[in-house]
């Protein structure tokens, strides 16, 4: 009887164990426990080619909606190693605007050859265009995959591709890709928090800087 009820109480314990193993596993996970999602550092292994590309460009559409404003632009985007070159413009050109991000600057060029220097890139923009722009990300969002160190969670599609990434306070939905070469990059993005919302359509994508 003794050695029944002291086997009883064993397995009693190792359930119990299991149990709370089993919880402060799920546990850790809560940050990113929504259904279908996981921690973005295990689900992009098949697109970490894309970090390697040094040089690209694109030509799109976006529309930037605020609580106090809205207003849609022509958009040019080049990319290379430490130096980011946005062109943004209206109808045929008008009133264009060239944007140099660089590491540690940001140069804004207006339409009438004014120009702006500054260290502090992401208050500029927000000064000039009224909302803050999570600059170092947009550069790896726009190519379908999370900021690098950054913590981030995701959710994929059926085929496994990026749909969703929260990302401290935003949120980017990637919500129609197509083909550059041999890579799958976005076409249709949409990044929002409390205060902007931003809507971008990827027109052209090309390899290099033209």
């Amino acid at each position: 009887m003794c050695v029944f009820l002291k086997n009883t109480f064993l397995l009693q314990i190792q359930k119990f164990f299991r149990y709370a193993i089993v919880t402060l596993v799920l546990f850790d996970l809560s940050a990113c426990a929504w259904t279908g999602i996981v921690p973005s550092q295990l689900s992009q292994s098949d697109r970490r080619v894309l970090y390697k590309l040094d040089a690209w460009r694109f030509e799109g559409r976006l529309a930037v909606k605020t609580h106090n404003d809205s207003w849609h632009a022509n958009l040019e985007w080049s990319h290379s190693f430490e130096l980011d070159k946005l062109q943004l413009s209206g109808p045929f050109g008008q009133g264009a605007t060239q944007i140099l991000i660089y590491p540690d600057s940001i140069r804004i060029t207006d339409s009438k050859g004014n120009t702006e220097v500054s260290e502090n890139p992401g208050r500029t923009l927000e000064r000039r265009f009224g909302f803050k722009a999570p600059l170092s990300a947009l550069k790896y969002w726009v190519l379908g995959v999370t900021e690098p160190n950054a913590k981030n969670c995701i959710e994929n599609d059926t085929n496994g591709f990026l749909r969703k990434i929260w990302h401290k306070d935003w949120e980017v939905f990637i919500k129609k890709y197509r083909v550059l070469n041999k890579y799958t990059v976005p076409k249709l993005i949409e990044i929002k928090n409390d205060d902007v919302i931003l809507k971008l359509v990827i027109d052209r994508w090309s390899q290099g800087v033209e």
